[in-house]
Parts: C-alpha cells; sequence; structure tokens
C-alpha cells in the first residue's frame, strides 16, 4: 500500500517492470514503443527511388557505359543477404528470449509483436548489408595505378569473409554474456532468473555476431585492397618471347 501523509489516503500499489531503454547505457527507465513500422516502413519506398533515380540519371549521363546498375546490385545482393541474416536471427531470438525486444529494443508486446520483431530484424540487416557494400564500392573506386574488381567478384570476396567470422563468434558472445554486469542488474530490475539467462543468450548471441561481422567487413576490404594489387601486378608484368 502506499499512503499519502497529507491526505490519509491509501491506494493500492502496482508493480510494473520497467522498459530497459538502451543496453549500451543500462537505463532502466521506460521508453516509449520502438518506432517499428509507421516510422521504417517508408525509407524503403524512398531508398528505392533515389537508387531508380541514380540509374536514370547514369543512364542519361554515360549511356551504355554507366556503371551504376552493376553498383546498385552490388549493393542490393549485399542488403538482400544482410536481411536473410537479420530476419533469421530475430526468428531464433524471439523464440528464445521475447523480452529481449521488449526490454532491449522497446518493441510493445501486442498482437503484431512477431511481425514488428521480423521486420526490425530484416530492415536491420538490410542497412548492415548496403553498409557493406558501399564500403566494398569505396575501396573498388578507379585509380590509374590499380585494377578494378567486378562487383560479382567483389561479392564472392566480401560475403563470405564477412559471415563466416559473425557466425564464429557467437559462442564467444555467449560465452561473455553471463558475465558481464548486466547480468545482475537485469536479474535484480526486471526478470526472473530463468528470463535474465535467456535473455543474455540472446544479447550474447547479438553482441558476437556483430563483433564477428565488423572484423569479418575490415578482412573483406583489405582483401579488396589487396586483390587489386596483385590483379594489376599481374597485368602490367612483361613477358619476354625471347628464349632462354
Amino acid at each position: 500500500m502506499i499512503v499519502n501523509s497529507r491526505l490519509g489516503i491509501a491506494a493500492p500499489q502496482t508493480h510494473q517492470r520497467p522498459q530497459l531503454a538502451s543496453l549500451s547505457r543500462l537505463s532502466w527507465r521506460r521508453v516509449k514503443q520502438a518506432p517499428v513500422i509507421d516510422d521504417l516502413i517508408w525509407r524503403l519506398p524512398v531508398l528505392a527511388l533515389f537508387l531508380v533515380g541514380m540509374l536514370v540519371y547514369d543512364r542519361w549521363r554515360h549511356g551504355a557505359e554507366g556503371k551504376r546498375a552493376a553498383e546498385y546490385g552490388l549493393l542490393l545482393a549485399c542488403g538482400l543477404v544482410g536481411a536473410g541474416v537479420g530476419f533469421t536471427q530475430d526468428q531464433i531470438s524471439i523464440r528464445v528470449s521475447p523480452d529481449y525486444f521488449v526490454y532491449g529494443k522497446g518493441i510493445e508486446r501486442g498482437p503484431n509483436f512477431e511481425r514488428d520483431v521480423s521486420f526490425l530484424g530484416t530492415y536491420a540487416g538490410l542497412v548492415a548489408g548496403m553498409v557493406l557494400g558501399g564500403c566494398l564500392l569505396l575501396t573498388n573506386q578507379p585509380r590509374k595505378t590499380r585494377a578494378q574488381h567486378t562487383s560479382r567478384a567483389l561479392f564472392r570476396l566480401a560475403v563470405p569473409r564477412t559471415l563466416v567470422p559473425a557466425l564464429l563468434f557467437v559462442p564467444l558472445g555467449l560465452l561473455i554474456a553471463p558475465h558481464t554486469p548486466l547480468r545482475d542488474q537485469i536479474g535484480r530490475n526486471l526478470l526472473s532468473p530463468e528470463e535474465t539467462e535467456r535473455f543474455l543468450l540472446v544479447w550474447g548471441m547479438h553482441i558476437g555476431l556483430y563483433a564477428g561481422a565488423a572484423l569479418g567487413l575490415a578482412w573483406a576490404l583489405i582483401a579488396s585492397w589487396r586483390r587489386r594489387a596483385v590483379i594489376e601486378a599481374a597485368e602490367v608484368e612483361p613477358t619476354s618471347s625471347d628464349p632462354d
């Protein structure tokens, strides 16, 4: 019971678990619902219109010599791979710990809960994949002293080098998660012991995947740049037709 000392009125005490606003800041204040559908869905057609506009401009400016189509094809392919990874990861995560998305992502539990989680994972993976593609294109810019990769070669070079470390780091995240300060704070303020264990499993899986993907991206960019040098060396290497 909560007693108002001035009025002498007793009111029933209600217990409501606060939402976790930010995992990185370990904040327990309540947050508004995550902008999953209303604030994000409009960005996809805007992005599509932008890319189509750039393709039309490139075709008008450079004709058949334009390279935007191949470059945007790489962006789209990397984005689709990322969307698939994000969707799959969150489908596994929501079955292990729905609380991770309620308290960690601010998604309100309701009739559209699973749909919102699926969209959020797909959208985040799409953006991450397109960022990967953009970084690859930056390292593949024309240089007088270096040959360029084709977009298909970039995709084949980068995607395995990013995905493999991402998957390999998931077990590392699972091992680290139970030993973080997050465990005690969540268990004391938010969730039951079993719910806390499940929350940390999902959190560790996500952290491991992100860390591995970041290292894999660095590996892919370095490999892309170095292989441009190898291609150049092979092309400029003189060949002699004189008999030994």
